[in-house]
């Protein structure tokens, strides 16, 4: 059983043009091959072959699948190629009941407005391998043969000629994953395109003998990312490829030297590594649900932009918005350079380049403050919606976004984290009440060396941080955490830096008079196949300490814990950073306008979530749309396992497969309790008492930095409390 299912995950993550028809929700989604035939496009949608009309889109008729196969017979695999001018080919895996492998060749056509069966061969033996466990398999017509791509279970593509005029079947060799994305027919022979082996920015063409296998490297094209090129096509009347990247359609000659050029746009993305299609001047691709996108390649699209995207950080609101940022201004194309080297790109921006349009970094960071001060950064004011959305933001915030009253970043995702305590452990240990709880750095540290002298913590219910965890680790974590609420006071605060050193002085003696090996565990971690560190009634140790994270959206607190900020001085501000990545236009731009309205479109696809985090006026609740559905679901999980224990003769897989049972119906109950609201009035009121305490900070302490190795220093105790506040502020202007 357990095997069962670990193969049924393969198949879902999976992604080949081939599926268990059986499985029509998947068959849907995964979009299988996309053929052409007698000025028609074919695909398998569901339980059905579908031809449908180039021009429209919409289909003219379909064929069930099961009209191609006996009741007694198990469909393993589908799989549809062009073959000729007027038919398809649809390759059938199957198996009888008696578990013998069959692989039927089926070419269909049109008749009389229906979908018939023109001819039908038995492959016999020789593709009966297409009836067995190969994780991907990919099909390609070559006039009268059939090229077949399989990948084993060592991420390895093993090629095949198959001839069905006297069933050959020729071994073509392998190569790795990733220098294998599609195979189209190339002349007399096939054209391999896949990213290079090393390089993501590589395209490489592989000219493959359909002869002998011999493949012979026929081209390598930079491109900003040759890992998104999908759907790929060739087009024989202009001997061209032409393939998507999001949903632009680019066009490739190769052999020119010049660079692709766009020659069309889809509506919506189209699903990632399929196969397009030509017919006359439609390009065809396949969307996620298995729609048919379509495009105008005869006559060149006329681009008010080609727009580039550094990405010197993640972001998933840019690849979002660079995908149908063609569709809402014709005529744009939106493409992204991933992982940019942040001092060459700062190097490139102080020569004013024009390579990048706009670029996404992390704000407050040491690239961002560089950028800012150079002047680096183009106005977005002009952009209708973005200047309000800034002026409802807490003031910290709309401070770091703009510069000179100008408006010069807008944040795209954030997130906020805080030291929490465990109220109810804390006041059960120390007997002290919430409101006498030590809300400054000084006095909580004081409190700490308490717990440490009277061994509060030896051996017994509860831990500082983490079970097992010892005093040193808990010294850097502690030492860590309070040093960025110091430079949390100094970013939010201009003359904080001036009063640092004083302030700093009774914290520092206070960290220093703690005996931190009395408040770790003696031994460290356990010894290999040793429980952690236990209460005297067998439950875990319960920590004081704990990470937090301030978010709008309903989340479930960990028992008893609590966001608890401390102020470096007592009664000073308490504060919690907002980490935030950003998006920012180079004003030495060539497109300045579709670079700043591409701001404005990855804005608006940012999610509600962030933008009612960021914006303080948006306070109403949001509903969790797939609420019922995803209870739907796991409903029919339960029912599936519950059904599977009571057939399940081995004792050990029932016991698997009932606790697999528990644990669904455990998260179904707190899936129920917790997850109608993705934000709730709660979630909404918790955020927003700490709104005001929000300042935006670099993503993180830099210890290769003069102030990170100043920390790194005295940690190890090289430096004394007063040789540290000797030296911190030059590291810190």
């Amino acid at each position: 059983m357990k095997k069962l299912l670990c193969m049924l995950l393969a198949i879902l993550l999976a992604t080949g043009v081939w599926t268990l028809p059986g499985m029509a929700e998947a068959l849907s989604e995964r979009c299988p091959d996309l053929a052409v035939c007698d000025g028609c496009l074919w695909r398998i949608d569901g339980q059905e072959v579908c031809c449908a009309d180039a021009a429209t889109g919409e289909t003219r008729v379909a064929l069930p699948l099961s009209s191609l196969y006996s009741p007694e017979e198990t469909p393993v695999r589908v799989g549809l190629v062009s073959w000729t001018g007027d038919r398809v080919l649809l390759v059938l895996a199957l198996r009888d009941a008696a578990g013998d492998a069959a692989v039927r060749l089926t070419a269909l056509g049109l008749e009389d407005g229906a979908i018939v069966t023109l001819q039908e061969d038995d492959a016999g033996e020789a593709l009966g391998f297409l009836a067995d466990d190969w994780y991907e398999v990919s099909m390609v017509g070559c006039g009268q043969r059939l090229f077949i791509a399989a990948m084993d279970s060592g991420y390895q593509f093993h090629f095949f000629l198959y001839t069905p005029d006297g069933g050959a079947l020729l071994s073509l060799g392998e190569r790795s994953l990733a220098a294998y994305t599609a195979a189209l027919p190339y002349g007399d022979d096939l054209l391999i395109v896949g990213p290079g082996e090393s390089d993501d920015g590589v395209l490489e063409l592989t000219r493959l003998s359909l002869t002998d296998g011999s493949a012979e490297l026929s081209e390598s094209i930079e491109l900003d990312s040759a890992l998104r090129v999908a759907n790929l096509a060739w087009d024989p009347a202009r001997e061209r490829l032409c393939y998507t990247v999001n949903s632009t359609v680019y066009a490739l000659t190769p052999g020119s030297g010049l660079p692709p050029e766009v020659v069309g746009t889809l509506a919506t993305p189209p699903a990632e590594l399929r196969q397009g299609a030509i017919v006359g001047d439609c390009y065809a691709a396949l969307g996620e649900q298995g729609e048919l996108l379509r495009c105008d390649i005869g006559t060149p699209v006329m681009l008010s932009a080609q727009l580039r995207v550094a990405a010197v950080a993640d972001s998933t609101v840019v690849m979002e918005a660079a995908r149908d940022f063609g569709v809402a201004h014709p005529g744009c194309s939106v493409t992204t350079a991933d992982a940019v080297d942040p001092e060459a790109f700062l190097a490139a921006m102080e020569a004013h380049s024009p390579e990048y349009d706009a670029f996404v970094l992390p704000l407050n960071g040491e690239l961002y403050r560089s950028l800012k001060a150079a002047g680096s950064m183009a106005d977005l004011s002009a952009a209708p919606a973005l200047s309000p959305a800034v002026a409802d933001m807490n003031p910290r915030m709309a401070d770091a976004l703009t510069d000179a009253g100008r408006l010069v970043a807008m944040p795209l995702e954030v997130g906020s984290s805080c030291q929490q305590l465990n109220l109810p452990a804390l006041k059960a240990l120390t007997g002290l009440s919430e409101a006498e709880l030590p809300t400054d750095w000084a006095s909580f540290l004081a409190l700490l060396g308490r717990l440490a002298d009277d061994g509060a913590l030896a051996g017994g219910d509860y831990c500082l941080y983490a079970p097992g965890m010892p005093g040193e680790g808990l010294r850097d974590t502690l030492f860590t955490w309070m040093f960025q609420d110091c430079l949390l006071w100094v970013q939010a605060d201009g003359e904080a830096l001036d009063a640092l050193s004083g302030a700093l002085e009774p914290v520092l003696r206070a960290f220093d008079d703690i005996d931190w090996s009395r408040l770790g565990t003696p031994d460290a971690l356990p010894a290999p196949g040793q429980a952690l560190p236990v209460q005297p009634d067998g439950d875990a140790q319960v920590a004081l300490l704990g990470d937090g994270l301030l978010t709008i959206e309903v989340a479930p607190q960990a028992a008893g814990m609590e966001l608890w900020p401390l102020s470096i001085r007592p009664d000073g501000p308490r504060l919690i950073g907002q980490a935030a990545t950003v998006i920012c236009v180079n004003p030495w731009s060539a497109n300045p306008e579709a670079a700043l309205a591409f701001v404005a479109h990855a804005w608006e696809r940012t999610a509600a979530e962030t933008r009612m985090a960021l914006c303080q006026s948006l306070n109403d609740p949001t509903v969790n749309d797939a609420y019922d559905e995803d209870l739907a679901y796991m409903a029919e999980d339960a029912a599936m396992l519950r059904q599977a224990v009571a057939d399940e003769r081995s004792a050990d897989e029932r016991a698997y497969l009932q606790a697999s049972l528990d644990e669904l119906e455990a998260y179904m109950t707190d899936y129920r309790e917790n997850a109608r609201w993705l934000t709730s009035e709660e979630s909404i009121a918790r955020y927003r008492r700490f709104a005001g305490a929000l300042v935006p900070v670099a993503p993180d302490i830099d210890f290769e930095s003069p102030l990170g190795a100043l920390m790194v220093s005295y940690l190890d105790g090289n430096l004394t409390p007063a040789q540290f506040i000797d030296r911190l502020p030059g590291t810190m202007e």
